[in-house]
């Protein structure tokens, strides 16, 4: 029945493909490469969705993921919250669902990667968290400051921590400077993406008070 709702709703706003386990979520992941985002389930016949999740995020820091259960057990919104995807109990609330459909959809319709490439780059280099690349890909959405802690579902002093972290380590002044740098990166990217030359996504140094 869940699945059954989840497909009708979907089938609103794009194709969708399904997968029963980890290993077929995978190949799903690994064979289509223009995937707007992805919800999976926490218990699946051959593993953990948060397995999968793990091992994507591994590969593309910045696909939105939902992640869901019908189990009440709070540890895995803090599992979700770690692997910096988004959650929801079943049965979903379709403001949860619609909410999550617009941002992937919208992303995906944009036809470039390459802010997707530049966060990916400051992944490798500076050790970003998932938690703080979802702090840094909601901004670049243009979701407001005073609203990531209900898009993320934390407490305000968990986002000031991020962002405090996130900031020390790409040694940006603040979190509009470090969006400001990366949609900048990304512009160079797609107009010259030849002409970048490695090590070039580097964030600018904190200016001195």
């Amino acid at each position: 029945m869940v699945m059954r709702t989840l497909r009708t709703y979907l089938q609103r706003v794009g194709t969708v493909l399904e997968a029963g386990t980890v290993q077929e979520g995978l190949r799903v992941f690994e064979e289509h490469t223009n995937l707007a985002g992805m919800l999976v389930d926490v218990n699946l016949p051959d593993g953990l969705g948060t397995d999968l999740i793990r091992e994507i995020r591994r590969r593309d820091p910045v696909l939105p993921i939902l992640m869901l259960t019908g189990s009440d057990e709070r540890g895995w919104a803090n599992e979700a919250h770690a692997l910096g995807v988004e959650f929801v109990f079943k049965p979903i609330v379709t403001e949860s669902l619609e909410r999550f459909s617009a941002r992937a959809v919208a992303r995906a319709s944009s036809g470039d990667d390459s802010l997707a490439a530049v966060v990916s780059e400051l992944v490798s280099s500076h050790g970003l968290s998932p938690r703080e690349v979802q702090v840094l890909t909601l901004s670049l959405g243009g979701t407001p400051r005073v609203a990531l802690t209900d898009e993320m579902g934390v407490s305000d002093n968990t986002v000031k921590t991020t962002v405090r972290h996130l900031l020390r380590k790409t040694t940006a002044d603040t979190l509009d400077d470090l969006v400001q740098y990366v949609m900048r990166a990304a512009l160079q990217r797609r107009s010259a993406p030849e002409n970048l030359a490695r090590g070039s996504s580097r964030p600018p140094a904190r200016r001195a008070h």
